[in-house]
């Protein structure tokens, strides 16, 4: 334990004495500060976002202009997704018809074909 205290005592009597050769560039402190002082001030994207939308809805032209735009998109994706799945369901009701037609589809047993 004793060693461990005079390892202790001959660090911190070393610490103490060094110095850092390091300068540091003129109005370093007042130019961290500034830093810290611009990123508390810079909103943050809640903030951003707020002001976004009370900007677009203050005025009724842009409401009308947000609910059109919104219309319309939504109206074109729902185009879309009702033209996919007509699509599939085209696909499906052709390659039904088509097993009931083929005589040698797959899909027909032995026993139903032409004997």
């Amino acid at each position: 334990m004793n060693r461990d205290n005079g390892n202790n005592d001959l660090l911190q009597q070393t610490l103490q004495a060094w110095e850092a050769p390091l300068e540091l560039p003129p109005r370093f402190q007042a130019e961290v500060w500034r830093r810290i002082a611009d990123r508390e001030t810079e909103p943050t994207f809640w903030e951003n976002a707020s002001a976004l939308l009370t900007t677009l809805f203050t005025q009724p032209g842009r409401v009308a202009l947000v609910l059109a735009a919104t219309l319309a998109l939504s109206a074109g994706a729902a185009l879309t997704q009702a033209r996919q799945e007509n699509n599939r369901q085209w696909q499906t009701l052709q390659s039904r018809y088509f097993q009931s037609i083929n005589p040698l589809s797959s899909a027909h047993s032995p026993s139903h074909g032409p004997a």
